[in-house]
């Protein structure tokens, strides 16, 4: 899939994904027994009565209600979900649709190299997002350890793009025709981790 990797990342790695608070408030509003789906049933309840209250008080005066009022309904918050995008950027999605499906299975490691696609909206935030889905990995499989091993933009093939904090990565300079070369370089890689 052409997604960034933040959305490669589960449900409990992104529970520990240091810098993506918003994106896991916004996956946590939909799990009941979290503390964020529980203040914001509380503030939907202050709210709900707060708007019944002023459709009570115009009622009882005899008052027309407005149509602007009738229309602005609070709506419970719902985290942003696009489940028919063709890309998306929402944390967990892939992994929702493409890997949660065969789990639980056992994962000895994983390689990333990146398409141009997989690169975030935001170029920024792909270092992070990378460094966040490496970590996440033995969470999610329920190992100790998973290796990663992945491919690099350099700087000069994306600008703005960081280096992520990863010991098993490897730079390229420009995008491959084919993963060929990159491959045999990151399974050379992998053979000297044995």
């Amino acid at each position: 899939a052409d997604n960034p990797p933040l959305t490669w990342v589960s449900a409990k790695g992104m529970q520990t994904a240091q810098g993506f608070e918003k994106e896991r408030d916004d996956l946590n509003l939909g799990d009941p027994s979290t503390e964020v789906c529980k203040k914001a049933v509380h503030d939907y309840i202050v709210t709900l009565k707060r708007y019944c209250l002023q459709m009570e008080s115009l009622l009882q005066s005899g008052t027309e209600i407005p149509e602007e009022l009738l229309d602005a309904v609070p709506p419970f918050p719902q985290p942003f979900y696009d489940e028919w995008a063709s890309r998306t950027e929402t944390a967990t999605h892939t992994y929702n649709f493409c890997l949660s499906p065969n789990s639980p299975f056992a994962l000895r490691g994983l390689v990333w190299i990146p398409g141009k696609e997989n690169i975030s909206n935001e170029i920024p935030r792909y270092a992070p997002a990378l460094e966040a889905y490496a970590s996440s990995l033995p969470k999610s499989f329920g190992q100790n350890e998973v290796s990663f091993l992945c491919a690099q933009p350099g700087p000069g093939l994306v600008e703005g793009i960081g280096t992520p904090k990863i010991k098993n990565a490897i730079d390229f300079h420009e995008w491959p025709k084919t993963l060929e070369k990159i491959a045999a370089t990151l399974g050379s890689r992998a053979r000297e981790l044995k």
